[in-house]
C-alpha cells in the first residue's frame, strides 16, 4: 500500500474515471499484466491482493492468452522476472492507497505523483518497480487505488473495502469475458449431408 505523507496533497484522479481507465487497459491491443499488491496482515492493505484473487477465481479457465494475473504481496519486485518473460505492453497495478477519500473509494492515479520518499508498506517503494518496468520493458504502467479504512495489524478487512475489491474484480472480469467472446472466432456451421451421402460407403 502507498501511504502519502501528511504534508502532501491527496492523490487526485485524472480526467478518466477508474472504470474508463480499466476499460482502456483491458480492451487495448497487446499483452496486459494485472498485478495485485498488498499486505494481508494489515487489514485493508490486502485490498489489491484480494481483488486479484477474486478476479482469477471469476475468470477460471476463461483467461486471455495475452493476459497475466500476478500476486505481488508485499514484495511486488519479486514478480519482475515473470513480467519480463511475458513482455507486456501494459501493467495495471491494484493497491490500497491513502488518497484522502472515503474508505472503499476506487480511483485511478498518476504513478508520477508518488514521491520516492513517501512511506510505503512494501519492502521497496513502488516507484522503483514502476520505473524499472517502464524503462527496462518499455510498458505503460497504470495504478488503481482503493482507499483503506484501517491498516492496523491483525485487523480484518473493513466491509467498505471488501465490497470495493469485489466491485473492481467483477468489473474487470466482465470486460475480460466480453473481450474473449468478441475475439474468439466463430465455429463453422456443421455440414448437412443428404440421405444418399449417408448410405454411400
Amino acid at each position: 500500500m502507498i501511504v502519502a505523507q501528511a504534508n502532501k496533497k491527496p492523490f487526485t484522479p485524472g480526467r478518466a474515471s477508474w472504470r474508463e481507465t480499466v476499460r482502456r487497459e483491458i480492451e487495448a491491443e497487446g499483452r496486459l499484466v494485472i498485478l495485485g499488491v498488498g499486505n494481508e496482515e494489515r487489514g485493508d492493505d490486502a485490498a489489491g491482493v484480494l481483488c486479484l484473487r477474486r478476479l482469477s477465481k471469476l475468470l477460471g479457465r476463461g483467461k486471455k492468452r495475452d493476459l497475466l494475473l500476478l500476486e505481488g504481496g508485499v514484495a511486488p519486485e519479486n514478480t519482475t522476472g515473470k513480467i519480463r518473460a511475458f513482455s507486456p505492453n501494459r501493467v495495471l497495478i491494484l493497491d490500497a492507497v491513502l488518497g484522502g477519500r472515503r474508505p472503499g473509494t476506487i480511483f485511478a492515479f498518476d504513478p508520477g505523483r508518488i514521491a520516492e520518499e513517501d512511506l510505503t508498506t512494501h519492502r521497496l517503494p513502488l516507484t522503483l518497480l514502476i520505473r524499472y518496468l517502464e524503462e527496462s520493458i518499455g510498458c505503460r504502467v497504470t495504478c488503481l487505488g482503493i482507499q483503506p479504512r484501517s491498516l492496523e495489524a491483525g485487523r480484518a478487512m473493513s466491509p467498505a473495502v471488501n465490497q470495493a475489491a469485489w466491485r473492481l474484480a467483477r468489473f474487470c472480469a466482465g470486460l475480460i469475458g466480453r473481450d474473449i467472446s468478441r475475439r474468439k472466432p466463430s465455429r463453422p456451421a456443421p455440414r448437412r449431408t443428404s440421405g444418399a451421402e449417408k448410405r454411400s460407403p
